[in-house]
């Protein structure tokens, strides 16, 4: 059941909480940027017909901007007890990009 609250009647974390959760985002995201980072680098520059995969060269660019633009955004938002802490605009364009 979604209840829209704001942030000042949203219950704080506690504190071992929120360093649980921002060390699990943060290990969850530095391995999706550096990993599809590498396979795309790898794709890039070798020179065989084998490893020039379009396909597979577009999933790890959208993946690596999966995890590059909205998994700050939900590691903030899941941070604040759900609470959005952006504008209007901010919520509507990462609502896009996802």
């Amino acid at each position: 059941m979604a209840v829209n609250v704001t942030a000042a009647e949203a219950g704080p974390l506690l504190r071992i909480e929120v360093l649980v959760l921002v060390c699990l985002y943060g290990v969850v995201l530095v391995a999706g940027v550096v990993g599809n980072s590498m396979v795309a680098v790898v794709m890039c520059t070798q020179q065989t017909a084998r490893m020039r995969n379009n396909l597979m060269l577009s999933v790890c660019v959208s993946d690596l901007l999966v995890c590059a633009l909205s998994g700050p955004l939900t590691a903030a938002s899941n941070t604040y007890n759900n609470v959005w802490i952006l504008n209007h605009v901010a919520c509507k364009l990462t609502a896009f990009l996802q």
